[in-house]
């Protein structure tokens, strides 16, 4: 018995040669353990937290550093404190000529968008008024919108239904605007065009909301853009433009597919799914949904020629 006593303490020794075996360990050791292996975890949780912080100590000086920007454009609004500001401003601007862009067959001058977008922001910074409690960047990313939509109507890139639905609206609002003394809400701009108010909200994006009762105008009986803005100032998501623009795509380019063909190229192009993804949900493998796409875009292709050859 003594002898397979110590068989065993052999064994339990020679398995992890040079380290004491738990059991000949003592209190002292397996504390030393532990504290050695949490001071090690220590550091690593640190360093987030500092990063952190200096994350948002950058974001508190780049805040003031802009905020003293627009206190120098009030105080002398010259073309050199307005520069500023645009310099500033420029990942806001190509944010959203990326957007925009991301939408648009590869043609259209990005350069061109560009200009258009930097022109609107320009112009917004003139136009902006703090006293109206509205954010600059939700003010200047609607009249930059506008500013490249403007540049895409200059190309008579967008389709002919969009652009006769936007001119029946546009005429539709300033005539109702004139009677009203302000702004028509979305449901009186519907009635006066003979829409339904979802029909109206699919066709053109939601805007104003329904008037409240006993609502009067503004005495200036100026467009306040601010009402506009307080609807959605920091609303994600496309905008109304933005929303027609990829209903008329679609409906355009999947006329003539199959209902296959439709699906993979709404998934592909409106939901940003990869191919492996768009094969899990219609059953098709990885290679076949490549196939499928590989000939759509060559028919898209061929079609966009014919297109542009006949007008």
């Amino acid at each position: 018995m003594h002898n397979a006593v110590k068989g065993v303490h052999r064994k339990c020794s020679a398995s992890k040669p040079g380290r004491p075996h738990a059991l000949h360990r003592g209190k002292g050791d397996l504390l030393d353990s532990t504290t050695k292996t949490k001071t090690k975890s220590k550091p690593a949780k640190a360093a987030p937290k500092s990063t952190r912080k200096s994350q948002a100590l950058r974001d508190v000086q780049a805040a003031h550093h802009v905020e003293q920007l627009w206190a120098d454009y009030r105080k002398d609004p010259s073309d050199e404190a307005r520069n500023r500001l645009v310099e500033v401003y420029q990942p806001l601007i190509h944010s959203i000529v990326r957007r925009q862009a991301a939408r648009l067959p590869r043609t259209v001058d990005r350069g061109d968008l560009g200009t258009a977008a930097n022109l609107g922001l320009m112009s917004a910074i003139g136009g902006f008024d703090p006293e109206r409690g509205v954010r600059f960047e939700s003010y200047c990313e609607l009249r930059v919108k506008g500013a490249v939509l403007d540049e895409l109507r200059a190309q008579d890139w967008l389709p002919r239904p969009w652009r006769q639905r936007m001119e029946l609206k546009k005429r539709t609002i300033e005539r109702l605007s004139g009677e009203l003394g302000r702004t028509p809400t979305d449901d009186e701009a519907a009635a006066e065009m003979g829409l339904e108010p979802e029909d109206y909200q699919q066709y053109f994006g939601r805007g104003l909301p329904s008037a409240p009762r006993g609502s009067m105008p503004s005495d200036d009986g100026e467009d306040d853009l601010s009402q506009a803005l307080e609807v959605f100032p920091d609303r994600q998501g496309p905008a109304p433009d933005e929303h027609l623009i990829q209903s008329e795509l679609l409906q355009m380019v999947t006329q003539r597919m199959n209902d296959q063909e439709s699906r993979i190229f709404y998934l592909k192009y409106f939901q940003f799914m990869p191919m492996r993804e768009i094969g899990q949900l219609t059953g098709l493998s990885e290679s076949r949904v490549c196939k499928i796409h590989a000939r759509l875009i060559d028919r898209l292709r061929n079609r966009f020629r014919v297109d542009q050859a006949e007008d």
